[in-house]
């Protein structure tokens, strides 16, 4: 999404196709930032180095941006968000796993960093 018009372009499609939380990765935009665009706000986790790669979040529409309770930025690489609705809450997790080129230590680190951001989801969500 680091490329100009992108963030218009997805925003116009989950528009278009009435969705209201959307996950994203590769967004490529750097540190922690939450961006208001038309009727939807995106969240976002990226990298603090500068370096526009990687980057995770979610595209959330106003009717339920209204209900969410929390965002939790991981890393550049998993977010978790959590909202509330009428009769329960809802956990999401986004992650952009490492491609399987990639030293199997960061990939176990990745997976170990999941497995606790899971483990950490309250148990009704």
């Amino acid at each position: 999404m680091y490329r100009t018009g992108n963030a218009k372009e997805i925003i116009e499609e989950l528009s278009r196709h009435n969705i209201q939380i959307a996950a994203l990765q590769e967004i490529r935009w750097p540190q922690q930032r939450e961006v208001k665009i038309g009727s939807y706000t995106i969240l976002y986790s990226g990298k603090y180095d500068g370096v526009h790669e990687l980057g995770v979040g979610f595209c959330i529409h106003y009717k339920v941006i209204r209900t969410f309770q929390t965002f939790t930025p991981i890393n550049e690489r998993i977010a978790k968000i959590r909202i509330k609705f009428k009769w329960f809450h809802m956990s999401l997790i986004t992650a952009h796993p490492p491609i399987e080129d990639k030293d199997d230590s960061d990939k176990d680190d990745f997976y170990t960093c999941l497995q606790e951001v899971y483990d950490g989801v309250q148990q009704h969500d």
